[in-house]
């Protein structure tokens, strides 16, 4: 009994939806003129000028995209390049840091093959990972050196 007195007030609550949906939906021809009129008075230029793009074209870090795209999210780029320019080095960071990793794998690959332990050679290798940043470091600290040699020499 419950069920069906729910079910026709149900029944009777939808078809008041379905009647004020479709007759509330009809507006004057007045309020339809005015509605068309404003969108024509505010509709945007058909034809916008591009906005300049102003931004600085930043040198790729790396040839591989998602490399360049991690480093460039690390905001690495303003002290690596002068980093790397003040040590003379004329390949990318993102060379480097492959230099590194590659440089790292094949010391410790040959420490396993020669001792047969992987905790060593695993930590070996990472002791050898910074090698070529700390090689770019010297390049940098021995130019500076240099330089500063040199300007002795010049001075009276």
């Amino acid at each position: 009994m419950f069920l069906t007195i729910l079910s026709v007030c149900l029944g009777i609550m939808a078809v008041a939806f379905l009647l004020i949906m479709t007759v509330g939906n009809r507006t004057s021809k007045r309020v339809q003129s005015r509605l068309d009129a404003l969108d024509r008075e505010y509709t945007p230029p058909v034809r916008e000028e591009a906005a300049t793009d102003i931004r600085r074209e930043q040198k790729k870090l790396s040839a591989i995209p998602w490399l360049n795209h991690w480093l460039i999210k690390l905001n690495l780029a303003t002290k690596t390049s002068l980093f790397l320019y003040q040590a003379g080095v004329t390949s990318t960071l993102g060379s480097l840091i492959l230099m590194s990793i590659a440089g790292a794998v094949a010391i410790g690959y040959m420490l396993y093959l020669r001792s047969g332990d992987v905790l060593p050679s695993l930590i070996l290798a990472c002791v050898f990972l910074p090698l070529p940043s700390l090689m770019c470091a010297a390049a940098g600290q021995n130019d500076l050196q240099s330089s500063k040699h040199n300007s002795r020499k010049l001075s009276p």
